[in-house]
C-alpha cells in the first residue's frame, strides 16, 4: 500500500468515527451529501476517492473543522 493511500485510509477512518460519535449511520450521511449508502460506503473503504467539497461537505454535516481529520487521534 503506498503512503499516500494509506493517509486516505487513516483519514477515511477518522471521518467514520466522528460519524458515529455524532450519531450518524453512513445511510443518513450519505442522504445528506446527495450520495446512494453503497457510494458512501466505498468512500469510507476507502474504494473510492473523496474529493475536496465532499470532504468539506461531510466536515458542515459532522460541524467539524475540516483540519480535525488530519490531526493524529491517541
Amino acid at each position: 500500500m503506498s503512503k499516500g493511500r494509506s493517509q486516505a485510509n487513516a483519514l477515511m477512518v477518522r471521518i467514520k468515527k466522528v460519524r458515529k460519535r455524532k450519531g450518524y449511520s453512513q445511510f443518513q450521511l450519505a442522504q445528506k451529501l446527495d450520495l446512494s449508502q453503497n457510494a458512501y460506503s466505498k468512500l469510507e473503504l476507502g474504494r473510492s476517492n473523496l474529493s475536496l467539497d465532499k470532504l468539506f461537505d461531510i466536515a458542515e454535516i459532522l460541524e467539524t473543522e475540516v483540519t480535525h481529520f488530519f490531526k493524529d487521534q491517541p
